[in-house]
């Protein structure tokens, strides 16, 4: 079967044009595509618009009394730092002291041990001037 240019050409041309219009009508088929006649409808207004509050005194009276709240909580918050702050400079401070008691003791078992060795060697030469004497 042997195709002709002419053909071919008409086959191109009634499949492009043929297209769109299969397409438009699967897309009306299965609801993804609708022809309105009518005249589109105002868009709904969202429901979660801001609204501003109406001022009362009793609002404002609120209002006062978070802010006072508000302003408490921060200052308590920066109490707490500022008392952490000293914990941590006080928990350095000790560990510094530890560390220098620590240093106290073992020089001065050293200087006990030296002293014990000292004192040996004294008995020892007592020993010997009691046996050389005697």
């Amino acid at each position: 079967m042997k195709l002709t240019l002419k053909e071919l050409i008409i086959i191109v041309a009634v499949l492009t044009f043929s297209f769109p219009v299969v397409y438009v009508l699967m897309m009306l088929v299965t609801g993804s595509a609708r022809i309105e006649f009518n005249q589109p409808a105002k868009p709904k207004k969202d429901d979660k618009e801001l609204k501003f509050m109406k001022l009362s005194a009793k609002k404002d009276s609120l209002a006062a009394v978070q802010s006072q709240t508000f302003f408490a909580i921060e200052k308590q918050k920066a109490d707490l730092d500022d008392e952490k702050k000293r914990m941590t400079e006080q928990q350095d401070h000790v560990l510094m002291v530890e560390q220098e008691l620590e240093k106290t003791r073992s020089d001065l078992t050293e200087e006990r041990k030296k002293l014990e060795k000292l004192v040996g060697q004294s008995d020892e030469l007592d020993k010997k001037r009691i046996k050389q004497l005697a």
